[in-house]
């Protein structure tokens, strides 16, 4: 006896007809077997010999019936091999009569495929169980099928890559059945052959898709609308699983009943004034969807996962038009006690229904993207836990199948394949531990593209900061690795950067670190990644830190090291506003008349034509804190959440998405209610600086265009590079924010990205002249003016040098909202 267990769609009766015509061609012994295919149920009328029986007399077209004992002596004697499809979901009088343990029983040559891994006492027997296709062999077993089709040549690597990671993400992680696997592969081929549109991007879609391809051979006068297919599929689909969850089979007259409901119904119906009988026709003779069991009176769908996903969007259709909104969750719940009632009546276990309950889960996830509000996660969690599955286990498993899925991919040609996969693995933590040996790998080796193994040494170093605790012996390995690398003068600059980096994110290399950021021998790029490497290890508030300037020559750049106390303001666990102490003092605020880009105005403001806008005067300025860097995408979050002070905050308004870029898109009222709500939180005075603030701030005791000298460049700030300044040479435009502290370099003050990055308002009006009449002390220049517009200063990712410079000052209205514009906070209370 032989038993074949797996879920549906795994290949359970394909093996099973393969293993028949094995038995035909003499490979299971030394005659030839004759398999019968017993898929019927059976009853005190209908025994298993009088199904074999007729069996047989349709196969052999004899005109008298076979001898009841004939048939026996050809069953003790193995010359028939009995095969039994979809036990598990038969009746529990017909499972009662398929024992090998009962005497009466015949068949000596027995093949049985079931969903489970039924108990035969007494018998013995080989298990097979077809396994599912795991992520890591995905692309291997695709190409194959293509290759068998013939087809592999429509596919162009980057398209044909492209279309299996999709597959990987719409199955969720999971490792998939091979049914599912073929049905993809038969879409892509379709798509690649003209069909056009789309490949689906989830479960229920393929299948509907499936449907869909199945129609579009029929010829044009015959065919019926994809619509009324897939309406007329659902609902014989149900009427076969509503019983039992199980794929089953369904009365002829139930199902010609059904599809006349569905003229009744709310939902999908008919375009054409067919007959259900010729509606079911079409599915049975067309399509082939349906097998009619004899002697007629009973039918079900062939592809068992087909029957559930159909099933499963039809009811989950049914289940949302009966939900009442003010409790969603109800029509769910009476579910559920059905589930548990119809488990009891069947005798079967969860497994039993496994695929339903999972196909039921999935068109949730779908339809949860129309009607959020109508589908609790309480919900998709109780169907996995009445599917007999652990929500956290099912999730940990999940999780690991991704994580080989991404190893495998670590090791694509695709370059931005390797880079996803890398930033997949790194984003996961400590989880992603088992694949620190491939992206080694990757680092090490040169071969590489370099933004390939800059992202693999970004993603160890997220990989280790998740094992400081978790695993500090593996934490260990990882950083010693790095370490090694770090210092390996002949490895690439660009690299040793990226792995500075890393370890700092890891808590680790301290001293190493300290030491190349001190050096004026190192190249300068690892200096600057030894610098922000070194801001990312724990450190008390007011503790100094060693930071990095630099001031740019023609010929030269001079690079200054600091120590400046940072002062932490905690506002989440993890999460704080740090701030510099910017202390008092006079400064000469404005330009002189020669410096280059202070007389662009007038192209923007003519009225300006002939004005002095940045007139140089003296200006006294007491001392406060200012923000280190401008307020990132996390700050903005945690504060959009506390209780409103005048407006509501939108808590995601940034343009480009990243925890750690600075916010964008926010409007001087915006910036103006996250000063006080964060005033109200702390308990202290937190506000936009003024101009001169501002300015003094930036310049840190210089004179000079930029608090860097009289140039910038690219490798130091974030601006449109397309165009230099005085003595600099063109560079990058890199047309979006980064990460704020992004190039390691600090001012006198210790303060970052204070040319380009993003426009920071501040608390001024606009005055359309010169500096004539502004305060000398350092306020806000709030009287007269022009109140709709706010000042703004130091440029941005979008603006060429001269509009960066730290007395350049623009100007927009308080409502306006531009993907370039942010701001960064002043505390002018002490900062313990």
């Amino acid at each position: 006896m032989l038993v074949i267990a797996g879920e549906g769609g795994s290949g359970k009766t394909s093996l099973a007809c393969q293993i028949a015509q094995w038995g035909l061609q003499k490979q299971l012994a030394s005659q030839r077997m004759l398999p019968v295919l017993v898929e019927t149920e059976l009853d005190d009328k209908k025994s298993l010999l009088e199904v074999i029986r007729g069996q047989l007399n349709s196969l052999t077209n004899q005109a008298d019936p076979i001898a009841a004992e004939l048939v026996e002596k050809l069953l003790q004697r193995q010359r028939i091999l009995v095969i039994v499809d979809h036990l598990s979901e038969m009746s529990e009088e017909t499972r009662k009569q398929i024992d090998p343990s009962l005497s009466t029983f015949q068949a000596k040559a027995l093949v049985v495929t079931t969903r489970l891994e039924e108990s035969f006492s007494n018998v013995v027997k080989t298990l097979l169980k077809p396994q599912r296709i795991e992520g890591s062999r995905l692309s291997r077993f695709m190409d194959t099928y293509l290759e068998q089709r013939h087809k592999r040549h429509l596919f162009e690597d980057e398209d044909y890559f492209g279309a299996c990671r999709r597959l990987s993400g719409m199955v969720g992680q999971r490792n998939i059945t091979v049914l599912l696997a073929r049905l993809y592969a038969d879409q892509m081929i379709e798509q690649q052959e003209g069909a056009g549109g789309t490949l689906p991007a989830s479960i229920p879609e393929l299948m509907l898709s499936y449907l869909n391809q199945l129609n579009s051979t029929i010829e044009p006068n015959h065919q019926r609308s994809d619509l009324q297919v897939q309406a007329d599929a659902k609902k014989i689909a149900w009427e076969c699983l509503k019983q039992t969850y199980k794929p089953t089979s369904t009365k002829y007259d139930t199902a010609i009943a059904a599809l006349q409901n569905t003229l009744e119904t709310t939902l999908e119906k008919p375009d054409s004034q067919d007959s259900p009988k010729e509606r079911l026709r079409y599915l049975e003779t067309r399509l082939r969807l349906l097998q009619i069991q004899k002697p007629g009176n009973k039918l079900r769908l062939i592809l068992d996962p087909l029957a559930e996903y159909l099933a499963a969007l039809w009811f989950v259709d049914l289940q949302i038009q009966q939900t009442d909104p003010a409790d969603p969750d109800a029509v769910w719940l009476r579910f559920f006690r059905d589930i548990d009632a119809t488990l009891h009546r069947t005798n079967d276990m969860p497994e039993a229904i496994q695929g339903f309950l999972l196909a039921v889960r999935d068109c949730c996830l779908l339809k949860r993207e129309e009607v959020p509000t109508q589908i609790s996660d309480t919900v998709l969690t109780n169907l996995v836990l009445k599917a007999g599955l652990d929500p956290e286990v099912l999730r940990q498993s999940q999780e690991k199948r991704r994580i080989r899925l991404l190893i495998s991919e670590l090791l694509s040609p695709e370059l931005e394949y390797r880079i996803r996969a890398a930033d997949d693995l790194g984003k996961r933590g400590a989880a992603a531990t088992p694949a620190t040996h491939n992206l080694f790998g990757m680092l090490e080796n040169p071969s590489q593209a370099l933004a390939a193994r800059q992202a693999a040494a970004k993603a160890l170093g997220e990989i280790g900061e998740g094992l400081v605790t978790a695993s500090p012996a593996q934490h260990e390995d990882i950083a010693q690795r790095l370490l090694l690398l770090l210092q390996d003068s002949t490895a690439d600059v660009a690299i040793r950067r990226c792995v500075a980096e890393a370890l700092g994110r890891m808590n680790a290399g301290a001293t190493e670190l300290l030491q190349i950021l001190t050096s004026d021998t190192q190249p300068l790029p690892l200096r600057q990644g030894a610098a922000i490497a070194l801001r990312q290890l724990p450190s008390s508030s007011g503790q100094p830190v060693t930071m990095l300037s630099i001031i740019l020559e023609s010929e030269r750049v001079i690079t200054q090291v600091h120590q400046i106390p940072i002062w932490k303001q905690p506002l989440a666990t993890t999460l704080t506003l740090d701030f510099v102490a910017i202390p008092g003092g006079k400064f000469l605020m404005g330009s002189p008349p020669e410096e280059e880009g202070r007389d662009r105005y007038k192209s923007s403001f003519p009225e300006l034509e002939g004005v002095d806008v940045e007139s140089q005067h003296q200006v006294t300025v007491q001392p406060f804190y200012f923000s280190q860097y401008p307020i990132t995408q996390a700050q903005w979050r945690f504060i959009a959440t506390l209780p409103k002070v005048k407006q509501e905050l939108d808590p995601d308004p940034a343009n480009f998405k990243n925890s750690q870029h600075p916010v964008e898109c926010v409007s001087w009222r915006d910036a103006v209610e996250f000063c006080d709500r964060l005033s109200q939180h702390m308990g202290a005075n937190y506000r936009l600086p003024s101009e001169a603030e501002w300015e003094y701030a930036c310049r840190a005791g210089t004179t000079t265009p930029f608090h860097s000298g009289l140039t910038l460049s690219t490798d130091f700030d974030n601006y449109n590079g397309t165009r230099s300044y005085a003595h600099g040479c063109p560079g990058q435009f890199r047309k979006q924010t980064m990460a704020v502290g992004s190039f390691g370099v600090v001012n006198a003050f210790g303060l970052a990205d204070m040319h380009g990055t993003v426009w920071e308002w501040c608390l001024d009006h606009w005055h359309p002249s010169s500096y004539a009449g502004a305060p000398t002390n350092g306020n806000a220049w709030v009287v007269e003016g022009d109140d709709r517009y706010r000042m703004l200063r130091g440029g941005s990712w979008f603006c060429v040098p001269e509009d960066c410079r730290s007395a350049y000052r623009g100007r927009l209205p308080i409502d306006d909202r531009l993907n370039n514009a942010g701001f960064r906070v002043v505390c002018v209370s002490p900062i313990s």
